[in-house]
């Protein structure tokens, strides 16, 4: 999801927006509740800082981004949208289940 943001200042629903994009058909909860745990969850990985102190903060993961070690891949069957043991394509950053490329 930080990848889809990308270089740029974003809030609590872009990242959200972005989970609802990478993880089709998954209910993303966005109660207060759970954006407090977005929060903590966003502030403790390395590289990803917030970017003001107000009510509703903004991130951003320019640095996370810097030194990502991730490959350019997606994270899901460019097929069905399921998770699981996925094939990389050489020269795109698709991935497929084996089932979905035959």
């Amino acid at each position: 999801a930080l990848r889809r943001i990308g270089a740029k200042t974003f809030t609590q629903q872009d990242i959200v927006d972005a989970l609802e994009k990478v993880l089709p058909g998954r209910d993303i909860p966005n109660k207060k509740s759970n954006l407090k745990v977005l929060h903590e969850e966003l502030t403790i990985i390395p590289g990803v800082y917030v970017a003001n102190d107000s009510r509703d903060p903004k991130y951003n993961a320019t640095e996370w981004l810097r030194i990502d070690n991730h490959d350019n891949s997606e994270e899901v069957c460019a097929v069905c949208g399921g998770e699981g043991d996925l094939l990389c394509c050489d020269g795109c950053p698709r991935v497929y289940h084996t089932k979905c490329i035959k």
